[in-house]
């Protein structure tokens, strides 16, 4: 392993490190029921979400919200990774000039993502 291997890996370390106990903590707080430091931190930035997807923060979710918002979630999820395999050869920072995969390998590839397929 070279030199930037192990700055690499202490600096991965390191981050894991520092934000582990922060999300910790804004998860207990938020589970609790209680609205400590981190939770007003992160208020701002969950009501842009909010606003954004369109959300009720104080509505119960049904089950058929759930599973249309599941759904739409994995159908994303596909299309996302779908495009991303054929185009892969026209997108930037491809420095090994790689081309785009066959449709087919890209859907087996999205679909066994979506699916937590092991192959």
């Amino acid at each position: 392993m070279f030199a930037n291997d192990y700055f690499q890996l202490i600096a991965f370390l390191c981050i894991i490190l520092i934000t582990s106990p922060l999300l910790g903590q804004y998860m207990a707080e938020i589970f609790q029921g209680r609205n400590g430091k981190l939770a007003r931190f992160f208020e701002p930035f969950e009501r842009v979400i909010y606003k954004i997807c369109g959300i009720d923060p104080n509505d119960e979710m049904s089950w058929s919200d759930y599973i249309k918002s599941l759904l739409f979630f994995n159908l994303f999820g596909f299309l996302f990774l779908y495009s991303l395999c054929v185009m892969q050869g026209a997108l930037p920072l491809n420095p090994q000039n790689l081309k785009g995969t066959e449709w087919h390998l890209a859907f087996n590839t999205a679909v066994s993502f979506m699916t937590n397929t092991n192959w």
